[in-house]
């Protein structure tokens, strides 16, 4: 069956889970400081380094999980 990721992007949490059939298989959790980040940031700069940092996070849990098809 086919699996999933979903992200959840929060002011200091990034939460990935692994999907399947709408039933969480895995979660992994990595602390961030998003907050803080745009606060102290020009919005553009807070952009990229949260995408930035959400994308490496993405790539960390799909090497675990090759068999992810969709993000």
């Amino acid at each position: 069956m086919a699996k999933s990721i979903g992200i959840d992007v929060g002011g200091t949490n990034l939460r990935i889970g692994v999907f399947e059939h709408h039933c969480l298989l895995q979660e992994t959790r990595f602390q961030t400081n998003f907050s803080q980040l745009c606060q102290q940031n020009p919005a553009p700069i807070a952009w990229q380094k949260i995408l930035q940092t959400t994308a490496e996070a993405v790539q960390d849990v799909l090497m675990l999980h090759p068999e992810v098809e969709h993000v």
